[in-house]
């Protein structure tokens, strides 16, 4: 599967750096906060960036969002949160109930170790694996991709040719 719908998760940061390097990249991005300052700043800085590189027809592909039922049709949703477990936990929650039945999840995994949120959170398996982008997320090129021992085959080989696209250079680690 080709990943062309990327649904970020916090505009953080990770998040906006990402979502800025995703739209470069020929995705469509939604980009979620529960924050509206955070995501007006977010979408801000990338409008900026977007203009500074001559590239404002790009942001026709973008959205900042508040409803988590925006990720509708998204190929893949990249939780880029710093909270704390159980945040997280409610976060995806109820994200689930606006997973189409392909959507990748890729959760952060620098914070808590994947097992911990995997055992709280009630996410699909197969689906879900861990992205830990190292800073700075626009420059850096390297990403940790987390396997879990559930994690199938040709979701792992979509994420891993996204962060190829993104001009990532993937470690997978398990």
């Amino acid at each position: 599967m080709e990943i062309k719908a990327v649904g970020i998760l916090s505009a953080n940061t990770v998040g906006t750096g990402l979502a800025e390097i995703c739209l470069k990249n020929g995705c469509q991005v939604r980009i979620y906060d529960n924050f509206k300052d955070s995501l007006n700043v977010a979408m801000a800085k990338i409008r900026w960036s977007m203009r500074q590189e001559g590239k404002e027809e790009l942001l026709a592909n973008i959205e900042g969002v508040q409803d988590l039922s925006r990720f509708k049709g998204a190929d893949i949703i990249i939780e880029t949160l710093a909270q704390d477990l159980e945040s997280r936990r409610m976060f995806f929650s109820k994200l689930k109930e606006f997973m189409d039945p392909g959507c990748i999840v890729a959760a952060y995994c620098a914070v808590q170790p994947l097992r911990e949120l995997m055992a709280c959170a009630d996410l699909p398996k197969e689906r879900t694996m861990g992205f830990n982008f190292v800073r700075p997320v626009r420059s850096n090129a390297l990403v940790e991709l987390v396997r879990l021992d559930s994690t199938r085959d040709d979701y792992l080989d979509s994420a891993l040719n996204l962060l190829r696209k993104l001009g990532k250079t993937p470690v997978l680690v398990k």
